[in-house]
This record gives C-alpha cells, structure tokens and sequence, in this order.
C-alpha cells in the first residue's frame, strides 16, 4: 500500500472529527464537539476516553470519538517524554537561595564621631554567600537544563506525530509554557550573575579593609 492511499485512509478516519489534546506535566486536556466544544481534563487517558464517549453519540467510543488514538499519543508524551524532577529540585534550589538571602544584614543607622547619623550595612557571611551563589548556580542549571529537554523533546515529539498521522493531526509545542519555562531560566541567570557580582564586591572591600 503506498503513501498515499495511506494519507487518504487518514484523512476520512479525521474528516468527520474536530478533536484537540492538550498535554501537560500533570495531566491531559481534551476538546471535542461530542462535548459541546467543552474542555474536560484528567491525569487519566482512560477517563477523558470514556467521558468523550459517554458524551457522544450512541456509536461514540475510543475510536469514534479519537479516531486517531490523540489521547492516547498526548498521555503517552506526558508519561514517557515530560520529565518534571529537575525543574522541582530547580525550585527547592531557589527556596534555598531565598532563605539564605533573608539572612542578609539590612541597612541601619548608627552615629559617628560627630554624633551624626549616617547608613551603614553589615557584612554578609562569606558562608551564605558562598551557599547562596552555589545554590543559585545549580539552580539555573537545573531550570536551564529541563527547559532545554522539554522544549527539544517537545519540538521533536511533534514533528513525529505530524509525520506518522501524514499532516492530518497538527502538533505543537505550547507557547506560553515555553515563554514561562524560558522566562525562569532567564531570571534565574539574573540571580546567579547578581550573586557572583555581590561576592566579588564584598571580596574586594574585605582585601581593602
């Protein structure tokens, strides 16, 4: 059988279907005109399966409803492909890291020789320091890391789909999810590149001293 009769084959399983799976780390989303276009979500394939076919017609079921198994390919990206443990050790990291930033002395006002007052900061303590820029660096590591293998992974996983449904069922990678998991590795490099240019001032005073 060549390509196109199978692209043929394809395209009337979806003809009569508008179908749209939405997968994230802890669950799938599914949009379906047997639902009144609703979005109904769960962490199960199954479940979204059944209540698609529950609310269809009498000859609804997986197949009908999901004739091209988008559920059960969305569940398996999710399970197989999705990895959320970096990006939770990122932010324990980070937790970390805004502990030890409150330890920081804060500004106060003291007088000196001429009973005047003036501002004057302590030192912070080259231990929470060297805990708090530690802790930043593998922190963004960490976020830089799962941003890269979601989005590449993501990216990848498309083009398969596209390419075994033969462009019948579209794939992309969500953009808001991508701007956010980018926006916090960027924020996180902020952090790191202040901590390390706060060490390096306080290095300098303390030789001065």
């Amino acid at each position: 059988m060549g390509n196109g009769n199978m692209s043929s084959i394809f395209a009337e399983l979806a003809s009569s279907v508008r179908f749209e799976v939405r997968a994230s780390h802890f669950g799938l989303c599914a949009k379906s005109p047997a639902l009144a276009d609703r979005w109904i979500c769960s962490r199960s394939a199954t479940a979204i399966a059944a209540i698609i076919a529950e609310g269809g017609n009498s000859s609804a079921n997986w197949i009908g409803g999901d004739p091209l198994n988008l559920v059960y390919m969305a569940s398996k990206f999710r399970t197989d492909v999705v990895f959320v443990g970096l990006q939770f050790i990122s932010i324990i990291l980070a937790a970390v890291l805004i502990l030890c930033l409150t330890t920081f002395p804060i500004w106060y006002e003291e007088e000196d020789s001429e009973h005047s007052g003036r501002l004057v900061r302590a030192v912070p303590s080259s231990a929470v320091i060297n805990l708090a820029v530690t802790g930043a660096f593998f922190a963004f590591i960490l976020g830089l890391l799962s941003s890269f293998w979601q989005h590449l992974s993501s990216s990848a996983t498309a083009t398969v789909y596209e390419t075994a449904t033969y462009g019948v069922a579209r794939a992309q990678v969500g953009a808001s999810a991508a701007a956010l998991a980018w926006t916090s590795v960027l924020c996180q490099a902020l952090v790191l590149m202040g901590l390390i240019a706060t060490k390096a001032t306080l290095s300098l005073v303390m030789r001065n001293v």
